[in-house]
């Protein structure tokens, strides 16, 4: 089975799960999303790897620029 959690790095110490789920949902179904508080990244994972693949392709090449890669495994 293919990954479907992507990490997401530079986030601001603002930013909450609701906010990022929304950046997120444009691209599919989000099924969980966690920030580690304090820490400046999180994880969201989407209900497929191809909708994972469509996030991290529009979120890396758009104007927010959020980094995020999918985890191996």
């Amino acid at each position: 089975m293919k990954n479907r959690r992507l990490y997401v790095g530079n986030l601001g110490h603002s930013v909450t799960n609701d906010e990022l789920e929304g950046s997120f949902a444009n691209y599919g179904d989000v099924e969980k999303v966690n920030i580690i508080e304090g820490k400046g990244f999180g994880f969201v994972e989407m209900s497929t790897h191809s909708e994972a693949q469509r996030a991290k392709q529009a979120l890396n090449c758009n104007s927010e620029r959020i980094p995020c890669s999918l985890l191996q495994g």
